[in-house]
Formats: structure tokens, sequence, C-alpha cells
């Protein structure tokens, strides 16, 4: 999430697809390539507002057992937001072509970009024959030892919160042994009775980088750049689950869920633009993996109905019994925290411009990023879990961007562009369900004049995210216990719109 980012910059490099690496004159160069800062001859403010519409179509799966089949339930959610997308002042020191000498000058640079728009709306559901989430919970149980269910159910976890709402009771087999199971045991999902399931993820939050770069100007042939990078962000994200049983004393229950995080980070970036003839130029650069220290902070609700039940489990023996209505007793959310850092993998980038005289040019860049060279650590928690995950589950993967610019009229540019981001996940055998490269496909105009411009994109990105509401390993003795899942295929609409004056 943190490592991947959108299309950034100013309207008209999102126009270009991001392919900035070999091209200068735009304030977006100080996150790209500083070495583009170089090529500024007067110095610049400018910012960019965005409207972003997104739209999540889900499909929900879920397995059924006795007819050994899948079916899948459609839905779509959408919503639309502002943003600031760019900000920044370039001021340009730039030697004035009659002054002798190789050293022509350079400019500083100090930007604001929005790397991620975390906002977003998934709803998805369907009904299940074959499992629910109460068969999670009892995966959970299995992996302790029970000696005392009371003390497993008096512990600040899950397994405890769905024992406190009356969903996971103790027993005694007939060898005296202690073992937990549903309150009700027969009471299981299957072609007669399924279980209605339904889930809503509602995301906000952002992730923004400051750049503070220089760019200077060896000769109008050779052109570096080098600047540092402050990168704070916050997410949030409310997961409310519902399951709705028919014919059953239980009626409903529902998990909720908030998980939010707060971030800095520092990285730094460098780079140069070497420009062997008039028409041609070659850049290259790399930005150091980002050092962020993170926040992060969960709270989990359960409440279950039931349709009046009678619970006595000490009827015969103490007397007395609790009548479970439609609304369980109020419960204390559980909650955790704590402070860990990543770091993200380093980001090399090579590209090439070529000037079609005063008529346009054309851009492309390649970027190479190695997503398990990642690093979590923490001394709140064992990281060995993220650890694995980074090694086994993620891979490399390269980056295209590539964009043109067309002079249509003496201070009026069209421009396309296209920006393609690799799956992060390894995908060995072909088995993965979603592909998590991004496709962004831009458009834009432009107009210059001496004192300032304004330049528009529109651009579409399409994706695709995977969510399950719970998850289950697979049991031999028991093949229903198959983990539903919900594939979303995202689609994302901006227009953004940057003004900007020469001074």
């Amino acid at each position: 999430m943190m490592s991947q980012t959108e299309v950034v910059g100013s309207a008209r490099i999102q126009a270009l697809g991001g392919a900035a690496t070999s091209l200068g004159g735009d304030m977006s160069a100080a996150y790209y390539n500083p070495a583009g800062l170089g090529f500024f001859r007067k110095s610049e403010f400018s910012g960019g507002f965005a409207l972003n519409v997104i739209n999540n179509d889900a499909a929900y799966t879920t397995y059924s057992f006795e007819n050994d089949n899948f079916s899948t339930t459609n839905s779509s959610a959408n919503n639309s937001h502002f943003q600031l997308s760019n900000l920044g002042i370039i001021i340009s020191k730039k030697k004035d072509d009659l002054v002798p000498g190789k050293w022509r000058g350079g400019s500083f640079g100090i930007t604001f970009n929005r790397l991620n728009n975390f906002a977003g709306t998934v709803s998805y559901g369907g009904n299940n024959t074959s499992n629910d989430i109460n068969d999670y919970y009892l995966q959970l149980v299995d992996r302790y030892e029970i000696t005392d269910i009371n003390d497993l159910f008096d512990q600040p976890s899950i397994i405890g919160m769905a024992a406190d709402v009356y969903l996971l009771d103790g027993y005694v087999n007939e060898f005296g042994d202690p073992y937990i199971d549903r309150l009700f045991p027969n009471d299981v999902p299957s072609l007669d009775y399924p279980v209605a399931q339904r889930e809503t993820i509602i995301t906000s939050g952002n992730q923004n980088t400051w750049n503070f770069a220089y760019g200077g100007n060896y000769d109008d042939i050779l052109f570096f750049g080098l600047g540092v990078g402050v990168i704070s962000g916050n997410y949030r994200q409310e997961r409310f689950y519902t399951e709705d049983y028919v014919e059953s004393f239980l009626l409903s229950q529902e998990l909720r869920e908030i998980y939010e995080w707060s971030s800095t980070g520092l990285n730094a970036n460098f780079g140069l633009i070497f420009k062997p003839i008039p028409i041609l130029n070659i850049g290259a650069s790399i930005t150091t993996p980002t050092y962020n220290w993170i926040r992060d902070r969960s709270v989990t609700g359960l409440t279950a109905r039931y349709d009046n039940y009678e619970y006595c489990p000490d009827c015969g023996e103490n007397g007395g019994s609790v009548i479970l209505g439609t609304e369980t007793p109020p419960l204390g959310d559980i909650g955790t925290q704590s402070n860990f850092n990543i770091t993200s993998p380093w980001r090399t980038s090579l590209g090439a411009s070529v000037f079609l005289g005063k008529r346009g040019f054309i851009s492309a860049d390649a970027e190479y990023v190695d997503y398990t060279a990642m690093n979590l650590s923490s001394n709140d928690f064992a990281t060995g879990e993220e650890d694995d995950f980074i090694n086994n589950k993620l891979t490399q993967a390269w980056n295209f961007r590539a964009g043109a610019e067309f002079r249509i009229a003496s201070s009026f540019m069209v421009r396309v562009g296209a920006n393609y981001q690799g799956d992060p996940y390894k995908n060995e055998n072909g088995d993965n369900l979603a592909d998590y490269s991004r496709l962004s496909l831009t458009g834009g105009l432009g107009y210059r004049s001496s004192d300032f411009f304004i330049d528009f994109v529109l651009l579409h990105q399409t994706t695709q995210q995977l969510y399950s509401p719970y998850t289950l390993t697979p049991d031999e003795d028991n093949p229903a216990l198959v983990t539903p899942y919900a594939l979303v295929d995202q689609s994302k609409w901006r227009g953004q719109l940057n003004v900007g004056f020469y001074f």
C-alpha cells in the first residue's frame, strides 16, 4: 500500500503518464528526477486541484459443498472527492545566455505532491451454504491446547468476544475433556439454511511528499540534481461485516473493525540528464528507500441477536437462565496499538525523450522496484509473519511510463500518456485471484503565455483488489471450509487542473 503510488505530479506530467525522468522545466522534477530543475529559465509558482470519481465493482464468491460448485454475487459502490494534488515553488538562478562560462546556474524547488488517496468504499455480499464466520472462530480455538475454558474465554481476543455474545460455548466430552463449539452445534449453513453475508469497507486518508531539491546545469549538456523527501500519511479503514441466519435462534451477528495508522518518513533522490544532441535527452534517477515511522491502532467490536433463546448451561445444578434477545449486552471493544518501522525498496528509473523541433516531443521511462527488499521492524511485536510475507509473497516489478506532447497552436498543447505499474505479488503458479498491477491512460491540454500557464489532465486508472471477511484453513475432515472472497475491479477517473505563474 505504501510502496505503490498513483500517477504523481502536475497536470502536465500526469497527462504524459508520469514519464518525467528525462524531462525538465516542470516542478514535478523535484519528485521524479531533480536534475530536471536545471532546465528552468524562470522562477515559477503553481498548484493543482483534482476531482476523483471511484467505482468499485465487487464479485463475491462462495463455495457450495453440497453442490460442489462456486456461486458469485455482484455489487458495486461509488464515491467521489476533491483533493489538493500538488503545489510548489521553483527559484531559478539561470545565467543569461550572454554570460560566458560552462556553468549555467540552477534552480531550487520546494514541492508538495499527493502520492496516494485512500478514500473509497467497497460493498459486497451473498449467501453462503457451506460455512460462516463461526468456523473461523473455531479454527482460532484449535490453535490452543484447552485446559481451562474460562481462561481462554477471559482473554481480550475475538474468541473471548464470541463467547461473551454466546456465539461460542464450552462443553465436556464423554471422556471429561473440555472443548469449545458453537452455542448451537447443529446450526451450520446448508442449501436449505444459507447464511446471508454482507460487508462494507470504508477507507479514508492519504499519503503525501514534500520534496526539497536542487538541479544544476553544466553547459546545457549535463544536468544533475539531488533532493530530500519528507513523506507523511494517514489511513483509516472501517469494516462492517454482518451475517443473517434463517430458522435459527441466532438471528444475526455483526463484526465491526477499525484499523488506522499515521506515518512520517524520509528519503533522498538524485539524478542526471544528459543531452548529447539537441533533440535527445537521456535521464537516470535513483530514489533511496523511505524510512517510515508508523503508529497504528485497531479496535474490534462484536454483537449478536437472538430470537429470545433461553440460555441455561447450569440449570440442572444452580438454576437460573439468561434470555438472549434481539440485543446482546453491550460489550467493551478490544483494541491494540503499536509502533513499527517500514523501509521501502530502492527505485531506479531510466528514461529518454526525443524532441520534434517546436512541434513537441515523445518521452518514455522504465523503473525497477524490488519489493522483497522491504524491511519491517518493531519493539512492540515479533515481525516473523510479516518477514515471511515479504520474502514469500512479494517480488520484483517493472513500471513503465510513456507520453507525448504536441503543439497544436503557438500557445496550445495536447498531451497523451500511459502508466503501467507491475504487480508486486508473486504469481508463480498463476493462481493469484487478483492482479494488483495498475494501468492508467491519460490525456490533457495545456496553454502557455509569457506570464502564466494552465494545464488540465483526465486520467483513468484500473486495478484489482481482493477481500475476504474471514480466512479458513482447508480441513480434510471438513471440505466445506473454503474461504469466501470478493474480487473488486476498481475504476478511477481523475480530472486535475493546474495553474502557474512565472516570476
